[in-house]
């Protein structure tokens, strides 16, 4: 079984960052993107997927989620430079975030802010249950040490650099984990993965 990975969904991704967001107050792209982990490992060793998804990879300064910064990144470009780069993940991504929030130039990171009234429509119970955690335990953190803690986990500890890390990995060491929920991603990976060898 190769690495397992989730799709990134765009609707989620939104609405979380927007929730964080409101209940943090402004953030850099990468406190954002730490929260986002941490949020997504919370939901996943419960329920059995990510809140937002996508790709994570294993940086120098801890497990990033690639498609989220990616997308940060383009709307804050696009946002501050006068001649913005061709967006890294397709223009829909950032049209579909400036609904929810807004980005600043600040020195020396730039800070995202909440739109006000961003709906939660996409968000699950078990979703703000997640965000409602994460921001709680973590809101306080500047980006070092959020980096920091996230250096301890497994996640980043059995990945080489770059590499794209295995959702699996969460399971080893975030506070309650379900054996149950493991077993039942273990063989619904498996059963997909016969189904593909047969095709």
């Amino acid at each position: 079984m190769g690495v397992l990975r989730y799709p990134f969904d765009t609707r989620r991704f939104c609405q979380a960052v927007a929730y964080l967001l409101a209940r943090c107050g402004p953030k850099t792209r990468g406190e954002i993107g730490k929260l986002l982990y941490f949020a997504d490992r919370y939901h996943y060793v419960r329920y059995g997927r990510p809140v937002v998804g996508g790709p994570y990879n294993a940086l120098p300064w801890g497990p990033v989620p690639s498609v989220a910064i990616d997308i940060l990144e383009d709307l804050e470009r696009s946002a501050i430079d006068t001649q913005p780069a061709p967006p890294q993940v397709g223009p829909g991504f950032v049209e579909a975030l400036k609904s929810y929030v807004t980005v600043t130039a600040g020195q020396p990171y730039s800070i995202y802010s909440v739109r006000e009234g961003a709906p939660r429509t996409h968000l699950s119970e078990s979703d703000i249950e997640a965000l409602e955690s994460v921001s709680t335990r973590y809101c306080s953190l500047n980006f070092w040490q959020l980096s920091s803690l996230s250096h301890e986990h497994a996640a980043q500890k059995k990945t080489p650099e770059p590499d794209e890390i295995d959702y699996l990995l969460f399971f080893e060491d975030e506070p309650g984990a379900s054996n149950d929920v493991k077993s039942y991603v273990m063989m619904h990976e498996e059963a997909e993965t016969a189904e593909t060898q047969g095709a």
